[in-house]
């Protein structure tokens, strides 16, 4: 059978999650990287730490949400984007990536778990061109 990064990940979860001492959690991290390593899959090391990371997230209450606008936001936008991304999702902690495309031409997507808010100029201009053309 083979072991899926999703498995090796939820399986470090499992052991590290409770363990508060940052020399056993090394030794444990050790000891996994070892297995890695006898089983052949290196590779999967970063498919392992974005899934872990996701886990690791979803079971402590941590919201990772991405904001991708056409320039740089600055502070007050950010804390606004923040805020209504709080609450969304409860109150929870967040944790939030900025990045910028310049290709949705205005305002901003956010995209958090499996949603997506799409407040971009780009998104309202096709949408404003297939009301006009229907």
């Amino acid at each position: 059978m083979k072991i899926t990064a999703k498995q090796y990940a939820r399986s470090l979860f499992e052991e590290i999650k409770d363990i508060g001492d940052t020399k056993e959690q090394n030794k444990l991290i050790g000891n996994f990287a070892r297995v890695l390593v006898k089983n052949n899959h290196v590779s999967y090391l970063p498919q392992i730490i974005r899934k872990f990371n996701q886990i690791w997230n979803r079971e402590k209450g941590i919201v990772e949400a991405e904001v991708i606008s056409a320039r740089e936001l600055n502070k007050e936008a950010q804390v606004e984007i923040e805020k209504f991304i709080q609450t969304k999702n409860g109150k929870k902690s967040i944790e939030t990536r900025y990045k910028i495309n310049p290709e949705i031409k205005g305002g901003f997507v956010v995209k958090m778990d499996d949603k997506i808010l799409d407040a971009s100029l780009k998104s309202r201009i096709r949408d404003l061109r297939n009301e006009l053309t229907e």
